[in-house]
């Protein structure tokens, strides 16, 4: 068998397979938005920045940042609460009210998704995903500060990969 014949025999053997992976490559949504929604789903609702925003003007919520002690060093939403997403134990909140709005972020969402959801299965019934993470909240204008409350533009992105997708700030990692 010559070359030739071996390669279009190959090309012919897995052309349903190319065809299918180029189609997926041509879907493939470079997108903060897109990059998203390959995160696995959480069993939460969530929280759009801009709704979060306007809430915050009016009700008292509860902001639980989960990120790491290095990622809250640098900034976080006004009024959060700083919870280590690593070794979270949700019993330590028993002296919030499961009744009242929470809403929990991390860089993207993921984490915090997860913090989400033990919180739901210890009984606090009004648990929200901020959608997008301090990412978004800072990509859609609105103010981060340091522990100390003073205003910054610095926002800790996790990962050089994630700062690509920070819009507005300054990306630290």
């Amino acid at each position: 068998m010559t070359s030739l014949s071996m390669l279009r025999n190959v090309i012919h053997r897995f052309a349903p397979l190319i065809l299918v992976l180029m189609l997926l490559l041509a879907g493939c949504d470079e997108s903060y938005h897109g990059r998203l929604r390959l995160l696995p789903p959480h069993n939460i609702p969530m929280i759009a920045a801009d709704s979060l925003a306007g809430i915050l003007q009016n009700q008292q919520v509860v902001l639980l940042d989960v990120r790491n002690p290095e990622e809250q060093a640098v900034s976080q939403l006004p009024g959060a609460i700083a919870i280590e997403y690593e070794g979270f134990i949700p019993q330590r909140l028993d002296s919030l009210d499961s009744d009242r709005p929470i809403v929990v972020y991390c860089t993207v969402g993921f984490r915090s998704g997860n913090i989400g959801e033990q919180l739901q299965r210890v009984g606090f019934s009004r648990v929200s995903n901020l959608y997008g993470g301090i990412l978004e909240w800072k990509n859609r204008g609105h103010a981060v500060v340091t522990p100390s409350g003073q205003p910054t533009e610095q926002v800790h992105t996790y990962s050089s990969y994630w700062a690509g997708y920070l819009e507005r700030g300054e990306a630290v990692y």
